[in-house]
């Protein structure tokens, strides 16, 4: 038995994505006072949420079935059309918005295991381990080419890492702070 008041609070899952390809964090917290927050944060969604039934959920996957189908993500058309918009607009699509996240974890792992890095070598680590979020897309604004997306996104994450004092940079290496 334990006096002291404690909960490990996790959003993590048992789902494919939760096990294999999603970041999932928890936390084991003691602090009473902010337990006591969280309890009444947790209160205050039970008595304003709406139980889901059985047959909703079944709705929902149907429906999400039925969008899937219709979509037809595996059709190189409707990738192309994607990208297409992608790159008029000069934003992300989902996928590459989902990856712009994942970067920031990644640049986080690197410079941990090997130390300040400058950008290049953060690229060519990432290159090295996660070849899946290195395309070949190119960052198009108004028709004129910017380079690969994934390597914008790279510089992005770095700088919003930064702005949020996780990492710094000395004018030529990145680091953890």
């Amino acid at each position: 038995m334990n006096d002291v008041p404690s909960a490990f609070i996790t959003s993590a899952n048992l789902t494919g994505g939760g096990i294999l390809s999603n970041f999932e964090y928890g936390i084991y917290c003691e602090d009473s006072s902010l337990l006591f927050k969280i309890s009444n944060d947790v209160q205050n969604l039970m008595r304003t949420s709406k139980s889901v039934d059985e047959s909703s959920i079944k709705k929902i996957n149907q429906n999400k079935i039925k969008i899937t189908e219709k979509l037809n993500l595996s059709d190189p058309a409707i990738t192309d059309f994607i990208n297409l918009v992608a790159e008029s607009t000069g934003k992300f699509d989902l996928e590459n918005a989902e990856n712009a996240e994942k970067i920031k974890f990644i640049i986080l792992d690197i410079l941990e295991k090997y130390g300040p890095m400058r950008t290049i070598d953060i690229h060519e680590k990432i290159e090295e381990n996660h070849p899946e979020l290195c395309g070949t897309q190119d960052r198009i604004i108004n028709g004129k080419k910017f380079g690969k997306l994934w390597k914008h996104q790279v510089r992005n994450a770095q700088h919003s890492l930064k702005k949020s004092k996780m990492i710094a940079f000395d004018g030529k290496f990145w680091k953890i702070k």
